[in-house]
């Protein structure tokens, strides 16, 4: 750790600190809601023993302002860069970095804006290269022709994404259904929570970021390639508070983290293994078609969760928003075939252990109530129809997916591409292999650091740019990753919001015929072997998918929406930038 009162242990010092909304244009702009929101050099409170830093954020603090949408309802936002005369350098305190930015990036903002899990045209997505800069905007469409969902917007700079976000350029956008208010807890009973880790300069004045670099072997330094941070933050505030009343909440979650996963749990102040059960109402893409209720909820980086929390049977008690995630996070230990001995969960009483204390007062305020919670109950909920309002067929239901992936089966493990039909649906297979290469890091000096590849290739010099991804518009596509490194990757996919079909146990061998002086660890996925699982709470739509190590991870899509350039990526941010990206380019 890095600040000067280190440790710091003075938890839940502050409530939950509100997140504001975005108020739109009180006239509409070609029949689109219209918003305005700058991108500006502000000042941020993390904790009571911190002082005011310097950050960026969109609008006036960090978490960003919360922009509301309809669906159906198209909205524009005009994104302008107010940061002249602020820096990189001048708002993070850096250390030993691994990262393929340009030093004049570090000087002088580089900026892009990214609506994660939104369809839209291509020039509103965010493409990581055309970026713009101090004094200069641009206006972004967003149709809102999908699903109500949580989505959320961050920076999507090539090669300063991980600290752009970092820096603070991050917000939500909740896109409602409009039966949203009378099925689900509202107003003050729907509570967003963007969780992060953050970690301070030695004299607390800013933030401080560096990944770390093993000098175990002083001739041969390693960077690693993932960010820790030393503190939880939830939205924005260092070990918050939150008093509720014993009824029913809905909680917005949102992982805005560089790297860390958060396994989430709730439990009583002094009874960490008695879990409260959360209720999964919907993931990235919408709502699912009933509650799923679980004791632990895995959350990587750019996924979300709506959930339901019932209080009522917690009167006056103390309970705390856990997490036993470690860093960087490897897969889950509990499955027989699991092959990572080193997976240690984190220690209680690490920092990141606990995130948020919840008081739950003795009995309900009547004057808050106009109505029973009990129609909120999540053994009887009706939620929201999940709704696409696309025109057009729709991508093949579950029920097709066995014969699908029996036809993926016979196709051999090393053949990428294919054209194949099953059950009457015509699709292509897509392998995308993920692993890792060592290359000598230009910052600092004579590091050797791992890279994360996608089918051998990297977004980034001095590796070749891999070609597009070329999809036919409205067609059907079944990816798949193949995951040979020894760390999760979440795979995030522009554009479309699609369904995990499965998880494959892979049979993953060195070969020592690929060897070079970058790949010094080759592995290839010669087979596969038992299913791995796919949680029911998974089984919605998504747009970002844990891929764990040792397993190939299978995912349908269709390209519907609107032809263009897009990209996907891991979203671990330091994967991002490290070019662990693809082009996708989907044609009319």
């Amino acid at each position: 750790m890095n600040f000067a009162l280190n440790p710091l242990t003075d938890k839940w010092a502050a409530p939950l600190r509100p997140l504001h909304k975005a108020v739109p244009h009180a006239s509409s702009f070609d029949g689109a809601t219209h918003y305005s929101i700058s991108m500006n050099a502000v000042r941020h409170n993390f904790h009571p023993k911190l002082p005011s830093i310097p950050m960026w954020g969109y609008g006036n603090d960090s978490p960003g302002l919360i922009i509301e949408a309809q669906v159906g309802v198209p909205v524009r936002v005009s994104w302008y860069n107010n940061l002249l005369g602020t820096s990189l350098r001048s708002v993070l305190d850096m250390g030993p970095r691994q990262g393929m930015e340009e030093e004049h990036m570090l000087d002088k903002p580089h900026n892009q804006v990214h609506l994660h899990g939104a369809r839209v045209p291509w020039t509103s997505d965010g493409f990581p290269e055309h970026v713009f800069h101090p004094n200069e905007g641009r206006i972004f469409y967003y149709p809102n022709q999908q699903a109500a969902s949580t989505l959320w917007y961050h920076d999507h700079t090539m090669d300063v994404t991980r600290l752009n976000v970092y820096a603070g350029l991050f917000g939500l956008y909740l896109l409602r259904h409009p039966d949203e208010a009378l099925l689900l807890p509202s107003g003050a009973q729907e509570i967003p929570l963007v969780l992060q880790d953050k970690s301070f300069s030695a004299d607390g004045s800013q933030l401080h970021y560096e990944q770390g670099v093993d000098s175990s072997d002083p001739a041969n330094p390693v960077a690693t390639p993932e960010f820790i941070g030393d503190y939880p933050v939830v939205n924005g505030q260092i070990w918050p508070t939150l008093a509720l009343q014993p009824r029913i909440y809905r909680l917005r979650l949102c992982n805005g983290a560089n790297t860390r996963c958060f396994n989430l749990s709730l439990s009583p102040q002094a009874q960490s293994t008695q879990s409260i059960s959360l209720h999964v109402i919907g993931t990235d893409g919408g709502f699912l078609n009933a509650p799923v209720a679980v004791q632990s909820l895995l959350l990587s980086t750019g996924e979300r969760a709506d959930v339901l929390l019932d209080l009522r049977a917690h009167k006056n008690k103390t309970l705390i928003l856990r997490n036993d995630a470690p860093i960087p996070y490897s897969g889950d230990p509990r499955d027989p075939h699991y092959a990572a001995p080193d997976y240690i969960p984190l220690a209680a009483n690490e920092p990141c252990a606990e995130l948020l204390k919840i008081h739950v007062s003795a009995s309900a305020n009547d004057a808050d109530i106009d109505d029973d919670d009990s129609r909120f109950d999540p053994a009887t909920i009706t939620l929201p129809a999940y709704e696409d309002p696309l025109p057009g067929s729709p991508p093949p239901a579950r029920a097709s997916f066995t014969a699908i992936e029996a036809a993926i089966d016979s196709v051999p493990i090393d053949i990428l591409e294919q054209d194949l039909v099953a059950a009457g649906i015509a699709f292509k297979l897509r392998r995308f292999k993920l692993e890792e290469y060592q290359i000598l890091m230009p910052t600092p000096p004579g590091v050797v650091s791992p890279t994360v590849l996608v089918n051998g290739k990297s977004w980034n010099k001095p590796l070749p740019d891999p070609t597009p991804v070329v999809a036919q518009k409205d067609s059907i596509e079944v990816w798949e990753f193949v995951n040979v490194t020894p760390d999760m990757h979440p795979m995030h996919v522009h554009l479309v919001q699609f369904q995990v079909m499965g998880r494959t146990w892979l049979d993953v061998q060195d070969n020592p015929a690929r060897k070079t002086t970058e790949l010094t660890e080759p592995k290839d996925a010669v087979a596969y072997l038992e299913a791995a699982a796919v949680a029911d709470w998974e089984k919605g739509w998504k747009d970002t998918v844990q891929c764990n190590p040792n397993q190939s991870t299978r995912v349908l899509m269709k390209w519907d929406g609107f032809a263009g350039d897009y990209v996907f990526h891991c979203h671990i941010l330091e994967h991002e930038d490290m070019g662990m990206m693809y082009r996708v380019t989907v044609e009319p």
